[in-house]
């Protein structure tokens, strides 16, 4: 793969939702493990974030392979069937007898709502599908590598900040968000990051109902709705879900910057890649996608989605 994983780039979750440098011994997962609410130690999970292209899901194998650990994707686009070559989902044979998790699971006609316009998964329904299986792994004694992609949605899976029921309702929110990180997780992802980028809205319908979930947005939270326009429909989104999830709005959550509480102990690898060596990995693997037949399947996805 195009990219290394370094000692800076293995870390922990600090408790204030950062990540802290571990030691490099292998199996090494820092001194003082994080306790659960029970008194119980938090249970341990790998997590593999990094750039395009980087080689995140060989790192996950062979570290799957290392320590008995099955996938668990968390990238926003691989959830869809019938587009592997689209969203670069890793082949069944590079995968190596490592069961893969949460990879083409939603129809892709369920990113679309009923004014057709462009929606996908929500952090919500990729949370609640992806928790169970994280558990079921961990039942089972493996360890689970949580691979992304989509940062957000990983998030939510180690982290009770934002999407836990108890926080509803208006009581205090269970971890730390920062506007500053969910400003770069969009950010990211409309720079074509491996995730679920809304268009502006074209149509008059999406128009419509943009406009109708700002002025919404505007009711709850007049603060975080000045600062972001109508057409920028994923933010938007992002921050009515705070408020749907927590009952507080997002600009009150940002201020309160509440310590964060972590469903595991995390280990997190960090891919990165020197930008010739990632350019020279992205270009082979377009030519790849294009000759495995990526034009057909596109057209087969626009086909049944129509």
């Amino acid at each position: 793969g195009a990219g290394t994983a370094t000692a800076a780039g293995m870390a922990r979750m600090s408790s204030d939702g950062g990540a802290v440098p571990v030691a490099e011994e292998p199996g090494a997962w820092g001194a003082g493990p994080p306790v659960a609410e029970e008194g119980q130690p938090l249970r341990d999970v790998v997590c593999i974030l990094g750039q395009t292209g980087a080689g995140k899901s060989k790192l996950a194998v062979e570290l799957a392979l290392a320590v008995d650990g099955e996938v668990v994707n968390c990238d926003a686009m691989q959830v869809y069937e019938g587009l592997p070559i689209a969203t670069a989902q890793i082949p069944e044979q590079e995968q190596r007898g490592v069961p893969h998790h949460m990879l083409g699971v939603v129809h892709p006609s369920s990113a679309r709502g009923a004014d057709n316009e462009d929606a996908g998964i929500t952090v919500r329904e990729f949370r609640d599908m992806a928790l169970p299986i994280v558990e079921d792994v961990l039942a089972r004694g493996k360890v689970p590598l949580l691979v992304g992609g989509s940062d957000y949605y990983l998030r939510a899976l180690v982290s009770r900040a934002l999407l836990d029921d108890q926080t509803r309702g208006g009581s205090e929110p269970a971890g730390t968000l920062d506007e500053e990180r969910v400003e770069d997780a969009d950010a990211d992802a409309d720079a074509g990051d491996d995730d679920d980028v809304s268009a502006e809205p074209t149509s008059t319908a999406a128009v419509e109902n943009a406009q109708a979930a700002h002025d919404r947005l505007r009711a709850v939270d007049p603060a975080s709705a000045a600062k972001i326009h109508p057409n920028n429909t994923r933010r938007v989104r992002r921050y009515l879900e705070i408020f749907d999830a927590t009952g507080t709005p997002a600009s009150e959550v940002f201020a309160a910057g509440v310590d964060c509480e972590m469903r595991y102990r995390c280990l997190f690898f960090a891919m990165r890649a020197d930008d010739g060596e990632l350019e020279l990995a992205l270009r082979r693997r377009v030519d790849g996608m294009v000759a495995a037949g990526l034009v057909h399947e596109l057209e087969r996805a626009a086909a049944t989605t129509a």
